[in-house]
């Protein structure tokens, strides 16, 4: 009797995904051959992390970075088929950076890289903070024998 042997991936694209402040984006990650994931740990991380947590065949958000919270998502329905690829809602500036989608009976993790592009749509706003602003005001008088003539300017 022969036995055989089955290798599963982690596949991640290596092209950089390309998201929109405020809008959703789909980081890809599957295993292929495709292999039902359901009752296996997925984790996605950027950097030290949690991003999200799938494990025990339900999504974990005891772990998960604060800033990611309500906004990340895996797509159940997929996960029978191995679609690991994480759903990461209103993008946020701070969302840029490398993330790494693992799958851990498999031991093995895979690197999907987001850029992030802020959008020109005069419907979005960005939020911005200013820390510190120094403003520095000239004011100039002539007295001509009773006109007073004066300019201001900021430099």
């Amino acid at each position: 009797m022969m036995q055989k042997t089955c290798s599963i991936e982690t596949v991640c694209p290596s092209e950089l995904v390309e998201a929109v402040y405020s809008e959703d984006t789909v980081l890809p990650c599957h295993l292929e051959p495709p292999t039902d994931a359901t009752d296996n740990r997925v984790e996605w991380r950027r950097g030290n992390d949690v991003v999200h947590l799938y494990q025990g065949g339900k999504e974990d958000p005891a772990e998960q970075r604060e800033t990611f919270e309500g906004r990340t998502s895996l797509f159940p329905e997929g996960l029978t088929k191995g679609n690991l690829s994480l759903k990461l809602s209103s993008v946020r500036l701070e969302d840029s950076g490398s993330y790494l989608c693992s799958f851990h009976t498999l031991d093995q993790s895979c690197l999907v890289n987001l850029r992030l592009f802020v959008s020109a749509d005069a419907e979005k706003q960005l939020p911005v903070h200013v820390t510190t602003a120094t403003l520095e005001f000239k004011n100039k008088h002539w007295d001509l024998g009773g006109l007073i003539l004066g300019y201001r300017s900021w430099l």
